[in-house]
């Protein structure tokens, strides 16, 4: 059985569910692929991809594709190199497995999570945002 499950701040879908992606209404290790489209433009993404990490199983696979200029103040932009790629595999436990800025406007990456734990990265992620104050 597939099921997909829909989340956004607001909705005007019966399918889709209002709910801030900080906080989605899924058990934990329950989902085996998260895809964020066009979904990481808030101050907050990190606490969204932290949100990814405890719904996905492990081994699961997280798919993002963004606009390119969403990582311009990045160091590193877009690049597989990146500090935005670095947070991810070492703080997250997210191994890249496919990484595309080929495209003029969008680039795309594709994790997967090499933790085994639902609450892997949030001690990490927490003093790294602390650091940030």
């Amino acid at each position: 059985d597939v099921v997909c499950h829909s989340f956004d701040l607001v909705s005007k879908s019966r399918y889709v569910t209002a709910c801030n992606m900080s906080s989605v209404p899924l058990e934990s290790n329950t989902c085996d692929v998260a895809v964020f489209c066009l979904a990481l433009m808030g101050m907050d993404y990190p606490l969204f991809l932290k949100e990814a990490t405890r719904v996905l199983k492990s081994k699961g696979m997280l798919w993002i594709a963004e606009v390119r200029s969403r990582f311009a103040k990045v160091r590193g932009g877009d690049s597989k190199n990146s500090d935005f790629v670095r947070m991810l595999s070492e703080l997250l436990h997210f191994k890249l497995v496919s990484h595309d800025n080929s495209n003029k406007m969008f680039v795309t990456y594709v994790f997967q999570n090499m933790g085994t734990s639902s609450s892997q990265g949030k001690e990490e992620m927490e003093r790294d945002d602390d650091d940030d104050e």
